[in-house]
């Protein structure tokens, strides 16, 4: 009875099955084989020749193919009409020793082994070896030295070099041969879904079922690897996704490119991470396994960027667990499921209410499998090299814990970058400490601890529980016997400051920090300068933080022992202390309120309030209070915190001395910098106030995909309409005037023209200034910075229009723009006027009501503003789409309105 089955797939082979066939005629080979042989008739140059060839070997088995099918459909068609106990591929252009397959029967039965191969001498000439010739063993020599039969299982073919990369190991790679038994219980050869790396993904299989695999340690193979061959291009086109997906984690650590070229070594590195990284079995065995654990609570955007940092980092032995502390926008689950989809590393755990974030990371930790440990934020990002840059040091100090340097930023960019000292011990983490998402923390000082959390804790505000960090941090350092934090010399972490309970309550997270620094490491002595002025610093970060949040809430850890001892630190106060804490300060209140230029004055007595209650010395309040003016007056000195009060000065007519309109001051322009590429690449609906605009079917409108904008007297259609926009915009000088209470009450973003005095809509963090009066000479009829100017263009539409460019969306649909009027008259066009009637030529007949004034539409000027619009939108790749129905405007692209509906 044969024992083997030698799979064949016959493409193109006319130059090369001869040979083939002449490698095969061994006496061993015909008595053990039955050759199964998949042919494509239609892909050889002459058809009859190869048949003949075929026919030459005793058991041969015929399948023709009138179509093409992929390398491994072909093996799987080929095993299914086997009838050996074992099966093996042999490639045309491959060869094996004659005896082979012999060895093959008798070491899978000896050894009860799945899979059996031996080493292989590549070749760039089919059939001979070249002078010289190094088998290809996969193992390092020292683990094959003496062994004939080497046996291995699954968790050799994943591996990591010496450098910390990912790697295959495929030893069945040359003639596999294998129990055909094995596809009954594990399935095909899928090229579907692994592509030309199916047999590996197969193997795999194998080895995450426990089947053992043997390795012949003589050269009885020769493979042929050259430019060209199946192997170096993609079987599907498909499998592009595939590519996408991995193509940004290449190059590997220690990359060098091979002899094939760059091109193949992408394909591989991507479609082998594609195999790998599908089942969690493949890989956990890994010995220098990062676990990332993330906390997550709402943002799945923020999310989403902060998992693909993760999935793209240098550094690919790693696993992330993401534990979702509370999602109120039930898109969590779905954001981490899309990537654990195709990317075994990550897992969710969903715990069923917000409970507070040391015990979600407790939670991660006890499920941690890594020998390193790491935390991250789900809103924060990861570095590239983040964790190869720590791995190295970790291993380069093993006793200690590395860490790397901070980046902040917000949505206006970067902030701030610390690269943090060179290293921590536990003295000096009394003056500061590395952010703890920085730290990378061996396993072996996990043992016994972890975050603090209790229940009480579960229902505090974020402020309330501030500090656990430091504690955490001190403890650890206290567990590693005599070990530092060491700088790996690299940012590594990037950390999204933005308003959130902790920074609008800062005075509490200052005073819990100061209080627990205080306890591990004791008060402050008379002696002890740096940690005085460490503490010191600190205090003044509170006093500022507790002046500008004008409640009067305290917290215990404010009125705390601690609290008092970091008081009476100020009296070691100095310019330096003041000018850092005051730098710090303002980098944060920066994002969290808008209107912090106006309030900055305010800050100083209440700050002298606050010491006069905690009966601080009044030579220390003056010396602070000069100190803190100083401060003050160098940052209006450089223009940084301006001087022009909101909403008092006017610009006057030199001649009559009239106001003409408000001036935009300076805190308006930071507050409209914000919205700058804010919904980059995004779509928007621009709601003009046509008569049509009823005609629109407001429920089918696709919210989740589109942004709202409205203009002028929207707000009479949020019940007639049945939907509010996200932005409204208003350039008019009568519609401000007249829908002035409307708009004070509306809240929703505004984008308010400065031609009426800011005394009748105020700002506020719902409204927004435009200067659209004070336009240098000359000015572009279309502005690409509303933080400058915004050209009204005749049309309210035009303005619109900048703003949404400024905010980066990349297309816009336009409804409602009827653009006719039968109230205009011509030759009118600008003048006031006053409605008679019913208004005819808006959405609502009290747009414009009887009695009311408006001015006569000008609508040559306002397609000339249409015009370059439209030209600037398109010199950046972007669109603008008319929607209206039965719109009279002939200047941009029309679209069905069936393009706004879901």
């Amino acid at each position: 009875m044969k024992q083997i089955s030698i799979l064949l797939s016959c493409f193109n082979g006319s130059e090369l099955v001869e040979s083939y066939i002449d490698s095969l005629l061994h006496d061993s080979m015909v008595n053990t084989c039955t050759l199964i042989a998949v042919d494509f008739p239609f892909s050889h140059r002459d058809p009859i020749h190869v048949r003949k060839q075929l026919e030459r070997f005793p058991d041969l088995v015929y399948l023709p193919q009138e179509t093409n099918c992929s390398l491994y459909d072909a093996w799987n068609l080929a095993i299914k009409a086997a009838q050996t106990p074992f099966v093996g591929n042999l490639n045309l252009d491959d060869r094996v020793s004659a005896d082979y397959y012999a060895l093959a029967a008798e070491f899978l039965e000896s050894h009860k082994a799945a899979v059996f191969s031996s080493t292989a001498i590549m070749t760039s000439k089919i059939g001979d070896a070249e002078a010289n010739p190094h088998p290809q063993s996969h193992f390092p020599p020292e683990r094959l030295n003496g062994v004939e039969i080497f046996e291995y299982f699954g968790e050799d073919l994943v591996f990591q070099d010496r450098n910390g990369a990912t790697k295959k190991r495929n030893p069945p790679h040359c003639a596999p041969v294998w129990r055909k038994s094995l596809h009954a219980s594990l399935g095909w050869f899928d090229s579907k879904k692994y592509d030309f790396c199916a047999d590996y993904a197969f193997w795999l299989r194998v080895g995450a079922a426990g089947h053992k695999f043997i390795l012949l340690n003589r050269p009885k193979t020769i493979f042929y690897a050259a430019v060209g061959t199946a192997s170096d291009r993609l079987m599907h086109s498909e499998s592009e996704s595939i590519l996408q997906q991995w193509e940004k984690t290449f190059p590997p650590i220690s990359y060098k490119e091979t002899h094939l070229g760059r091109r193949h070594d992408v394909l591989h590195h991507c479609m082998n991470f594609n195999a790998i990284l599908d089942r969690r079995e493949y890989w956990i065995h890994l010995r220098d396994l990062v676990s990332i654990v993330v906390t997550a609570h709402n943002q799945p955007d923020e999310l989403s960027e902060c998992l693909e940092s993760i999935r793209t980092q240098s550094y690919s032995a790693l696993e992330c667990i993401v534990v979702i502390d509370g999602d109120s926008t039930g898109r969590l689950k779905g954001v981490v499921e899309n990537f654990s989809r195709t990317d075994s590393r990550f897992r969710a755990v969903h715990l069923e209410r917000n409970v507070e974030r040391n015990y979600a990371r407790n939670v991660g930790l006890t499920l941690a499998a890594g020998e390193w440990i790491c935390f991250a934020d789900g809103d924060d990002l990861l570095t590239g090299d983040s964790l190869e840059r720590r791995v190295n040091a970790s291993r380069t100090h093993p006793d200690s814990i590395a860490f790397g340097g901070l980046t902040i930023f917000s949505n206006e960019g970067i902030l701030s970058q610390n690269p943090g000292p060179n290293e921590f011990d536990s003295q000096s983490l009394r003056l500061g400490w590395p952010h703890h998402c920085t730290l990378l923390i061996p396993r072996k000082f996990l043992t016994e601890l972890a975050y603090p959390a209790s229940k009480r804790d579960f229902m505090a505000k974020a402020s309330e529980i501030a500090g656990e960090d430091v504690w955490f941090m001190s403890r650890l350092l206290k567990s590693s016997n005599g070990g530092k934090f060491v700088n790996c010399g690299s940012q590594v972490y990037k950390y999204r400051r933005y308003l959130s309970s902790s920074y609008a309550e800062r005075h509490i997270s200052i005073s819990r920090v100061i209080g627990i620094v205080i306890r591990e490491f004791g008060a402050p002595r008379q002696d002890d300068v740096s940690y005085q002025k460490s503490i010191c610093q600190r205090a003044l970060g509170w006093l500022l933080w507790r002046a500008w949040n004008t409640s009067d809430i305290g917290s215990p850890s404010e009125r705390s022992p601690e609290m008092h001892a970091a008081i009476s630190t100020l009296k070691a106060i100095d310019k330096s202390l003041v000018e850092s804490a005051f730098r710090g300060f303002l980098q944060d209140i920066r994002i969290l309120d808008s209107e912090w230029i106006e309030k900055i004055n305010a800050i100083l007595p209440r700050c002298l309030e606050l010491l006069t209650e905690r009966h601080v010395a009044p030579e220390i309040c003056n010396k602070l209070e000069r100190l803190l003016i100083d401060r003050i007056c160098a940052l209006q000195a450089t223009g940084e915190l301006g001087s022009i009060p909101e909403g008092k000065m006017k610009n006057q007519n030199p001649a009559d001395g009239k106001m003409t309109h408000a001036i935009i001051p300076h805190s308006s322009y930071e507050r409209l910098l914000r919205f700058k590429n804010r919904h980059k690449g995004k779509e928007c609906v621009l709601m003009c106030n046509g008569p049509s605009l009823k005609e629109v079917d407001f429920k089918r409108v696709d919210t989740g995909r589109l942004v709202i904008f409205g203009l002028n007297k929207i707000f009479l259609g949020f019940d007639l309409l049945g939907i509010k926009p996200n932005y409204i915009v208003a350039v008019n000088k009568k519609v401000i005037e007249q829908s002035a209470g409307d708009y004070r009450k509306c809240l929703i973003p505004k984008f308010i023209s400065n031609r009426v005095d800011f005394d009748i809509i105020p700002a506020d963090p719902m409204t927004f200034h435009l200067n659209t009066v004070d336009l240098p000479k000359p000015c572009a009829r279309f502005s690409r910075d509303i933080v400058q100017y915004v050209n009204e263009g005749w049309t309210v539409t035009h303005a619109a229009l900048q703003i949404i460019y400024y905010m980066g969306f990349s297309k816009v649909y336009i409804v409602g723009m009827d653009h006719r009027f039968s109230q205009h008259v011509l030759g009118q066009e600008n003048k006031e006027s006053v409605i008679a009637g019913d208004d005819k030529d808006h959405f609502h007949p009290g747009y414009f009501g009887h009695g009311q004034k408006w001015d006569f539409p000008d609508l040559k000027n306002s397609e000339i503003s249409y015009q370059a619009a439209r030209k600037e939108f398109a010199l950046d790749g972007r669109e603008i789409l008319d929607c209206t129905i039965g719109g009279a405007c002939e200047i941009f692209d029309k679209g069905n309105v069936e393009l706004i509906y879901r």
